[in-house]
């Protein structure tokens, strides 16, 4: 069995000659947004904007894959991911956090493979691609731990996430399905009653910055606008971790080993950094929601907080009561 790690990063070879979890052969084709939650949300033709202008149909979003892995690692996995929606929150909320993490992990890379393959300006290649190569080695550790559904791995210290499932209320306003992400690899995924906020890199860290929110709405049933709060919340916190944080991931012939701690620092906000993540993630709503960032009061739009409460608010938005804190 193999005892190295395949990493793109080592020559930035990210063409569609190898297989982008192995680096063998490329003799299948692997789906970013998987097939399954396609024909449930009729994606097929529905298109995804890149920053550079390009677009591209759910359909045609496919990123090199040999057989093995695809067939095998990547199918068990999409199949488990399938099975707990389908069950809807209830079921996915049992599932483990590492099978969540590889899901949204390899959809988040898929779309970096195709944004390293894309040129940030299509009339001038000498401006390069999407990613910068600054940016490039910040996301070696999300490949790393890809790896992880081709053998077990293990951790040593803290896990190297943060991840939290919501059950959403059904806003007959909005789609039943969503996905956003930002460079930081964090975002927010809504599945129907599903919500999944997530955070990759910080060891923990979004999810104990931001500890109170958990606790306090945890046993709610959230609006999809009070998710994407939290995600930007998740997201603001991620930031300031450096992306490099102390880590190391080992493999042997039987596993991998993945060796790291969250950063000993305390998560303090600022409201103006805050504010343009929050505007990131609202920017679908349009002029349907007011955000207000009052310099002078320190103080910003908050769907989940008012006067130190927490909101409860009802399948369309409005507010019901408010929950103690």
């Amino acid at each position: 069995m193999e005892s190295t790690i395949y990493s793109p990063f080592e020559d930035l070879h990210f063409d569609y000659d190898k297989c982008f979890l192995c680096g063998g052969e490329p003799d299948s084709q692997e789906h970013v947004y998987p097939k399954w939650l396609q024909r449930k949300y009729d994606l097929w033709n529905k298109r995804i904007y890149f920053r550079n202008r390009t677009s591209i149909q759910y359909k045609d979003l496919k990123i090199p894959c040999c057989k093995n892995c695809n067939n095998k690692s990547l199918s068990q996995l999409e199949n488990k991911i399938n099975e707990a929606v389908n069950g809807g929150y209830e079921k996915f909320k049992n599932l483990d956090e590492l099978t969540i993490m590889q899901w949204v992990s390899k959809v988040y890379y898929g779309k970096l493979f195709k944004k390293l393959n894309l040129l940030i300006d299509r009339k001038n290649k000498d401006f390069g691609t999407m990613v910068n190569k600054e940016q490039i080695f910040s996301y070696r550790g999300l490949h790393e731990f890809l790896q992880s559904l081709r053998k077990p791995i293990e951790f040593t210290g803290d896990i190297p996430w943060s991840v939290q499932v919501f059950q959403v209320h059904n806003d007959s306003r909005l789609e039943d399905y969503e996905y956003i992400d930002t460079i930081f690899i964090t975002g927010c995924i809504r599945i129907g009653d599903i919500g999944i906020v997530y955070s990759f890199g910080d060891w923990g860290y979004a999810k104990l910055g931001n500890s109170k929110i958990l606790n306090d709405f945890i046993d709610l049933i959230i609006h999809p606008i009070q998710l994407q709060e939290i995600a930007a919340r998740f997201s603001y916190a991620r930031s300031k971790v450096n992306f490099e944080n102390l880590s190391l991931i080992v493999m042997d012939e039987s596993r991998l080993t993945y060796i790291g701690t969250k950063p000993n620092i305390q998560l303090t906000f600022n409201h103006k950094e805050y504010f343009m993540f929050l505007q990131f993630f609202f920017v679908n709503f349009g002029n349907s929601v007011k955000l207000i960032y009052d310099e002078t009061q320190e103080s910003i739009t908050s769907f989940l907080f008012e006067n130190n409460q927490a909101r409860v608010l009802d399948e369309n938005g409005q507010l019901k009561c408010y929950k103690r804190t």
